[in-house]
């Protein structure tokens, strides 16, 4: 009976096979992956979208051509790893963002780590808030609105907010606000202390104009008027146009009525009269005195609903 059963299971179409799957094929991704860099989009997305459509198979393909391929490669690598689903793909994206010499895939390697949220890249972002090259300090920033939770990390975004190029202001701020309104009581909590620590003493300080209206931007996100006088001041400044709609949006919160006047001659100005009616609107409401008198003749062309602050605006 053994000796027949043995027989049975070894007969040819019964047998399992032991081995490699012999429906497996190999497939050489190197002309997709060296598409990842051309300038023709209609030759790098489907190059990507074939890569991802793979899966984790194409790790050990992605992670070699990190190392050996073209700058404008090696970042289009990294958006098609920050679109696959592996956890080895976040320590790879964390080695990437901390080694690589190269400003624009680190830069990409941040993104896809902020992307994720996955707290093992919190390290590798908060130490990129303090990098040489601001590129590197604004991708840090972004991803901050869910990796940077230290009290240094969040006095980190807040100087490079006040301080580093204007795009890495939009990014420190969008960050900022989400930080103060969505997340745990102790991140709110320091990124309050933050901005009162340091965007405050900025404000009438006779500093850069520049640096003083950020400051007030920021305390105006924490509800503190301090800044009221200097974001009034900048209403009327043709000179930094996305900062001053930042103002006149900012007014609507903690603007008192030495902000009415300024805030009624930008009615008449079509790339600023919505965001001035909305804040009129909103200080009217606040029951400033003068806001809703201000309104008089202008209330049909406001908008029906109040303006999402212009935080992308300009970025």
């Amino acid at each position: 009976m053994c000796a027949a059963l043995i027989v049975v299971l070894c007969a040819p179409g019964c047998a399992r096979r032991i081995g490699p799957n012999p429906y497996a094929v190999e497939v050489n991704l190197q002309p997709e992956i060296r598409a990842l860099g051309s300038d023709d989009l209609f030759e790098r997305e489907p190059a990507l979208e074939r890569i991802v459509s793979l899966g984790p198979a194409v790790l050990p393909a992605l992670e070699a051509a990190l190392l050996e391929e073209s700058v404008a490669v090696q970042v289009g690598v990294v958006e098609a790893l920050g679109r696959i689903d592996d956890p080895r793909i976040v320590p790879l994206l964390v080695r990437t963002a901390s080694e690589v010499g190269d400003v624009e895939v680190r830069y990409v390697a941040l993104q896809a780590l902020g992307a994720r949220g996955d707290l093992q890249a919190a390290p590798v972002v908060e130490a990129a808030l303090r990098d040489p090259d601001p590129k590197i300090r604004r991708a840090a920033a972004s991803a901050c609105v869910v990796l940077c939770a230290s009290s240094t990390a969040l006095a980190d975004l807040v100087e490079g907010t006040l301080q580093d190029p204007w795009a890495n202001f939009v990014a420190g701020r969008l960050s900022l606000v989400s930080i103060l309104a969505g997340r745990g009581r102790a991140q709110a909590e320091d990124g309050r202390a933050a901005i009162e620590a340091m965007a405050l003493p900025v404000i009438g300080g006779g500093g850069l104009a520049d640096e003083e209206g950020r400051a007030a931007l920021l305390a105006s996100d924490i509800g503190d008027a301090a800044g009221a006088e200097s974001l009034a001041r900048l209403v009327g400044d043709p000179d930094n146009p996305a900062l001053r709609l930042y103002a006149i949006h900012a007014l609507g919160t903690v603007g008192s009525g030495a902000a009415v006047r300024p805030l009624a001659r930008q009615l008449s100005d079509p790339a600023a009269a919505a965001y001035a009616c909305d804040a009129l609107n909103r200080m009217a409401n606040r029951g400033v005195a003068g806001a809703r008198a201000a309104l008089r003749g202008h209330a049909a062309r406001c908008p029906a609903k109040p303006l999402p602050p212009p935080y992308r605006l300009a970025s």
